[in-house]
């Protein structure tokens, strides 16, 4: 009880200096403070790790608004921590029949050794302290509601591109926007999968929302689906979801062909740093924050995703280009 309550005690005193503006070696001075000791995990020690219930909390508010953090909520993907090192095979294993008194070939297939790769996304915005003297919390919380926000598409912009234009994987165009020819689109991606499937396979299907408003009404008036809507649901054993960086293209997939891990992500603010104010920095010409009143708000994550096998994945390109 007096760990979990010095935990309490000591995050809401980082909290308080934080959003006062305290300097930097009085925050130092409180994440340094005397506690029991303890692990990073459990209520033991838990004190000594703030930044993991943080990062825990962040993610948390992901899953409804992007693909990537769905089917990582879900438990879809192939669990892969960052940084471990993976074979791929590139070929696969054919047997052979053998007749009696015959020599037994060896079976060939290639496999290439990787590495779960590290992908890191950063959102920051500044403002006028004059702000947070007005509104107080308000506008820490908006700004970084949509840092957050920013972050989350990031996070599917990478996702997507990655298990869209890995190699292997296979694309169709689409045919159409009426109900027959969705399913007929649907079907053919379903069927260019259909060797990467397996008992355990997780189905999922991915598209803009003004793609899946489409597909969703189209095939719920039709009486084709009656549990998928616009915003989405399920059909023929088909998770529909949506995301905002899927563009006019939809994903097919079996979730378990694709490794990740959905990482950590953390909110931070200052007011003592230095920063090029510009979306596209270059060169040295640098702005204090103090001297000018400025806080800076930001949101960084850190997660990995990649193709294990890109048989269990198909593109339809062009399906919202008519919608």
């Amino acid at each position: 009880m007096h760990a979990r309550a010095h935990s309490q005690g000591a995050g809401d005193a980082i909290r308080y200096a934080k959003a006062r503006g305290y300097s930097p070696r009085t925050l130092e001075m409180l994440e340094k403070a005397a506690v029991s000791v303890g692990s990073m995990t459990g209520p033991w020690g838990s004190e000594l790790a703030p930044v993991e219930p943080a990062s825990r909390g962040f993610l948390a508010l992901l899953p409804p608004y992007t693909a990537f953090d769905r089917l990582a909520a879900d438990k879809a993907f192939t669990p892969l921590p960052l940084h471990t090192r993976l074979g791929r095979a590139s070929s696969a294993a054919i047997a052979s029949y053998v007749g009696e008194n015959v020599m037994k070939p060896v079976t060939r297939f290639t496999v290439s050794a990787e590495v779960m790769p590290v992908q890191k996304v950063f959102a920051t915005a500044t403002y006028t302290d004059w702000l947070e003297l007005a509104e107080g919390s308000l506008v820490s919380d908006l700004f970084q509601s949509m840092l957050r926000n920013a972050v989350a598409k990031k996070t599917d912009e990478i996702f997507l591109q990655t298990i869209s234009e890995g190699t292997g994987v296979i694309s169709n165009p689409s045919t159409g926007t009426d109900a027959t020819e969705i399913i007929a689109d649907i079907g053919l991606a379903m069927q260019s999968i259909n060797a990467g499937i397996g008992i355990g396979s997780r189905l999922y299907f991915i598209a803009s929302p003004s793609v899946m408003a489409n597909v969703g009404f189209k095939l719920a008036v039709g009486g084709t689906a009656p549990n998928l809507g616009v915003l989405g649901g399920t059909f023929a054993g088909i998770n529909f979801i949506r995301s905002d960086a899927a563009g006019s293209d939809a994903i097919v997939l079996d979730a378990t062909a694709v490794g990740a891990d959905p990482g950590v992500a953390l909110g931070d603010r200052s007011r003592d740093t230095s920063l090029i104010l510009d979306d596209n920095p270059s060169g040295y010409h640098t702005v204090s924050l103090f001297q000018n009143n400025l806080i800076a708000e930001g949101v960084e994550r850190f997660f990995g995703v990649c193709v294990l096998k890109p048989e269990g994945i198909a593109v339809i390109t062009g399906m919202g280009s008519t919608a």
